[in-house]
Order: structure tokens, then sequence, then C-alpha cells
């Protein structure tokens, strides 16, 4: 899927259900078979991890589990990821689009993400889109684009800018840079990752503060019917936020 293993985010979108709608099409246009194209390829997995953190920052307090399904045909994708931690308190549902191609002997990815987020003390409605009122965001969602580079398999360095174009003020904007080597069944991954801006509400964090510095080293176990399963565990320090975190993770 586009959720690696390792990670443990004016174009004027539409502010009614008819996001939601539309995010479903697409993955049904995306699997419906045409003349001369080529197969969908789906793929169902998930991940159970002692803490859910993305981007340097924790998301719930406890152990969550992470499920996704993932749809596609030729370069594009719609993918389907969730994360729901064991107290309740924390519930993510994400929606994304995505057209990849080759760019040389690297891969250019354009994603186009839908964030749902439902906390305690905040229950938002799925189909409550909100939208920035008295500049301030309302409703549950955020959406995101995206721009990612890869390099070869020789040297797979990942470059990510993200930019959210719905229901954020501050437009927050995020880079990260990412190496992933496999060793047999063993892989390592960096990543650091910073904000591009000054960002009130999405990250509160100002403009160049380091949110993530993360290694991760895991393992396959074993190849099931549904895919490869792997146990890892992941460092993160956020000098931002001077913190750091553990997180263990078991999944395919």
């Amino acid at each position: 899927s586009g959720y690696s293993r390792g990670e443990v985010g004016m174009i004027r979108i539409y502010r009614s259900p008819r996001m939601f709608t539309w995010l479903c099409l697409a993955s049904a246009t995306v699997a419906a078979p045409t003349a001369g194209s080529a197969q969908a390829e789906w793929e169902v997995g998930g991940d159970l991890v002692s803490r859910s953190i993305w981007r340097g920052q924790p998301q719930g307090a406890g152990v969550s589990v992470q499920p996704y399904l993932a749809v596609t045909r030729g370069a594009l994708g719609v993918e389907l990821w969730g994360s729901v931690s064991f107290d309740g308190r924390y519930a993510e549902q994400d929606t994304r689009v995505t057209w990849s191609r080759e760019v040389g002997s690297g891969y250019l990815t354009l994603s186009l993400e839908d964030y749902f987020i439902s906390e305690r003390g905040y229950r938002a409605r799925y189909l409550d889109f909100g939208g920035v009122e008295e500049g301030e965001p309302t409703g549950g969602h955020t959406v995101e684009v995206v721009v990612q580079l890869e390099g070869p398999e020789t040297f797979p360095l990942e470059v990510l800018l993200a930019w959210n174009v719905y229901n954020d003020p501050d437009h927050s904007a995020y880079g990260q840079i990412a190496l992933e080597r496999e060793v047999g069944p063993v892989f390592v991954r960096g990543q650091v990752g910073m904000t591009l801006n000054e960002s009130e509400w999405w990250y509160e964090l100002d403009e160049g503060e380091v949110t993530e510095l993360l290694l991760t080293v895991g393992r396959d176990l074993f190849d099931w019917s549904l895919g490869t399963v792997y146990a890892s565990g992941t460092a993160i320090r956020s000098p931002a936020l001077e913190r750091s975190f553990f997180v263990l993770a078991v999944g395919m």
C-alpha cells in the first residue's frame, strides 16, 4: 500500500457530501474493467501498533489497529486506511486517490488525500465536511495534496511535499525525506520531516520545525495467503515537541 510500514500526510474542493460520493465513484471507476485495460489489483492488510505516531505527533495514547484496503489499475489507485485506538479516544479514516508514473529510473506519485479525524471531546459526523469559517476549521475533514518522488532501487531516496488545500486556514505545508533499504528479510528506514510554513491549526508549530527523526528496523516473518507478515520497532524523536517515542508494530 501507499502507507509505508516504516511510517508509524488553491484547489477548490466542494464543501458537501459530493466529495465522499466522488471518492466512492473513483474507487469503482478504477476497479471497473474496460476493453484493453490493465486488470485491477486489490490489496488488503493492516497493522497493530503499540502507539500511532504520524509525522512525529502522537495520534491517540495507546495501542491502535490500522486496517487498509487498496485498489490500483495502471497508474491510478484508491486507498482506504483507518486507525482506531483501543481506548476509543481516537479514530481516523483516510481516503487517498493516487496517480503514479515512472520518471527516469524512479517514480512520481501525485495524491489527493482526505483525512477524517474524530477524537474524544470532538465527535465529528463523517458527512460534515465543514470548511474554514471565521478563520477556523470546522467539521472533521482536511484535504491534502501530496507530491512524492522515489529514486531507483539502487538508491531509493524518497522526497515528499504535502500541502493542505481544504479546511486549514494556514494551508499547512510539510516536507519529508526518507530512505529505506532491505537486506534479505530485514528492512531499515530512516526519515526526517519538517514543517514548511507556520501551522497554527494542523501541526500547531512554527515554520521550519523538525517534527520527526525516525529510524525503523523490521523483519519479514512469513508469507501468508494475503501477504507477508512483518514485525518492526521504530524510534522517533520529535525536536519540535521535545519528545521521544518507541513504537512496536506487527502487520502485513
